[in-house]
């Protein structure tokens, strides 16, 4: 009978052992899916919820407080006074109100799930007497929430710095006071007070004052500009040092820029190709590790036959795969690339065929650039080549003058060119394409491609309205078609961090139910392998490279008095 239930569990073994391996073939089969369905796939999102970040530190701060003073009450109550170690077990059993909770909540759905383990894992070390295990789970599990809060709060503030901060009512001067004023009365001659850290509105004209100001959002450009009397200032500007008093131009309406904020905000809110995997695999495993715990109980003992429940067996993708997008859209943003979809960092890894507008070229400026991005991207080795048999292609797509695109083509080293000057044409251009095997990138300006953005894998507006684009994914402001190098870069890595983060926790459960069943290693050990692969993953996502934003010493003295701002005033109404 003994010998039964270790080939269970050795059975069991062995099985979680197979979906580490299997996870590549998953993936494969997943990508040809993807193939099949790329216009579909994008009109079903699935969501996953966000947290306040700044809440969710702060309850990370205090659980990590918490679990600390259990874990040193347990500890003394270990090897010094039993009776101590007592009083760390309310502590602990508070910081899992919310995993008992979400427990209960799948059970009564009639599923087994990650938590279902952790509540069963719990209860069986608070029952048994276990009660260092215990403080020791709180604690690192504290520890893992800490960090994520972390991470999110630091997206944000990345978000806030890059974006800048619009005010809920801008200050207007006014017969020499500045007034905090409604944006719906401001009108076209008001003179908007515009600080260090504030996003510029709307266009207008400096009349008063020195900054510097970073355009990125307007113009692509990622050096910060001085701006002082007399010059134009675009919208979706931030200021980063200084203050400005502009002229405005036009009436005040909803801020771009908060919308830009809400969209790359959400970017993680779509689960990823990865998420999905490791959230079915953890699922899936469930019932099986806790069926397999239940049966080598009596045999194993409670201490080792434990360990079947802390294995997650990709079920921490539904936290590590949103930090993995943010983490991502945060580096993109910091170099002038916008992503408002997560998951087209994994399509991007899918690509085999990039289209672009011909009219997105037409500046001679970016000839030289395209000609250069061209080259970079031959020389990429493509991931998925192997898998598709498509050889990467760059074609351009064109609705003027059939002579002049072939001359472009030749120029740039593009393969080949098409003729189609309807909408509905680019877009069952697209559609067939695609059919035939090709992952599309699609790269235009926005202004009639809202048809073709939606066939292509991947969508990508680019130009001065590159923002205000509902269809495309990612947008490029500005005239910076060379970008799209290190836009691949970024998504070969993060399909990297991603891979990590689904493999290391399912080989360190493989590890942990392995040396139970052959060393006898106890419980302790278990509760230290999963939150291992959890904390690795976290690191590692943490490590993705870093940019330094280019920004300019703030100037040492303003440009003009404020005596000629006053004398101005009466003129401006």
């Amino acid at each position: 009978m003994i010998m039964s239930l270790f080939g269970l569990a050795a059975g069991g073994t062995l099985y979680a052992g197979t979906k580490v391996y299997g996870m590549r073939q998953s993936i494969r089969d997943s990508a040809k899916r993807l193939l099949q369905r790329a216009s579909s796939s994008r009109a079903i999102p699935v969501k996953t919820e966000r947290r306040a970040p700044i809440a969710a530190q702060q309850q990370a701060n205090q659980g990590l407080v918490l679990s600390s003073v259990s874990l040193g009450l347990t500890t003394v109550g270990m090897f010094v006074q039993p009776a101590v170690g007592l009083i760390g077990v309310p502590i602990a059993l508070y910081l899992f109100v919310p995993t008992y909770q979400e427990a209960w909540r799948s059970l009564k759905a009639r599923q087994f799930t990650s938590p279902v383990l952790d509540a069963t894992r719990i209860t069986v070390c608070t029952v048994m007497g276990f009660h260092f295990v215990t403080a020791l789970n709180a604690c690192l599990q504290s520890v893992s929430k800490k960090w994520s809060a972390q991470e999110d709060t630091k997206f944000e503030q990345q978000l806030t710095t890059l974006l800048g901060q619009p005010p809920t009512k801008p200050w207007v001067f006014v017969n020499g006071v500045e007034v905090a004023t409604a944006p719906e009365t401001i009108m076209p001659g008001d003179v908007l007070v515009i600080a260090a850290g504030e996003a510029i509105a709307q266009p207008g004209r400096v009349i008063y004052g020195s900054a510097w100001v970073d355009q990125r959002l307007a113009t692509g450009e990622l050096q910060a500009v001085r701006k002082q009397v007399g010059d134009s200032v675009l919208a979706t500007t931030i200021v980063r040092s200084g203050q400005l008093y502009v002229l405005a131009e036009t009436p005040i309406r909803a801020s771009q820029t908060t919308d830009l904020h809400t969209q790359l905000t959400q970017a993680s809110t779509n689960k990823t190709l990865f998420q999905q995997i490791g959230e079915t695999s953890g699922a899936g495993m469930a019932p099986l590790m806790w069926g397999t715990f239940a049966l080598t109980w009596p045999f194993l003992g409670a201490n080792h036959a434990a360990a079947f429940l802390t294995t997650s067996m990709g079920a921490y993708m539904n936290k590590l795969g949103p930090l993995a997008v943010q983490n991502f859209v945060a580096l993109a943003a910091e170099q002038g690339i916008l992503i408002k979809d997560g998951r087209v960092l994994e399509r991007l890894n899918l690509v085999n065929t990039l289209i672009i507008d011909e009219r997105v070229l037409r500046r001679p400026a970016t000839h030289a650039q395209a000609k250069l991005l061209f080259a970079q991207l031959r020389q990429r080795a493509w991931p998925l080549q192997a898998i598709f048999k498509q050889k990467f292609a760059i074609h351009l797509l064109s609705a003027g003058d059939e002579t002049a695109t072939q001359k472009l083509v030749a120029e740039l080293g593009g393969d080949d060119y098409f003729m189609e000057p309807t909408a509905e044409g680019r877009a069952a251009l697209i559609e067939q394409l695609q059919l035939g095997g090709k992952m599309i990138c699609y790269v235009g300006n926005g202004t009639a491609d809202a048809a073709a953005m939606q066939q292509a894998l991947v969508a990508i507006a680019m130009g001065d309205g590159a923002t205000a684009n509902e269809s495309a994914q990612i947008m490029l402001p500005g005239q910076h078609i060379e970008r799209l190098a290190p836009l691949f870069t970024l998504a070969a890595q993060f399909v990297g961090k991603q891979s990590f983060s689904l493999v290391a926790p399912i080989l360190l459960d493989v590890i942990d139910i392995g040396t139970t069943l052959l060393l006898h290693f106890d419980l302790v050990y278990s509760i230290l392998f999963s939150y291992s692969g959890l904390l690795l993953s976290i690191a590692n996502i943490r490590l993705a490279g870093k940019t330094t934003d280019p920004i300019e010493p703030a100037p040492t003295s303003q440009a003009d008095n404020l005596d000629k701002l006053l004398d101005l005033q009466p003129t401006m109404a």
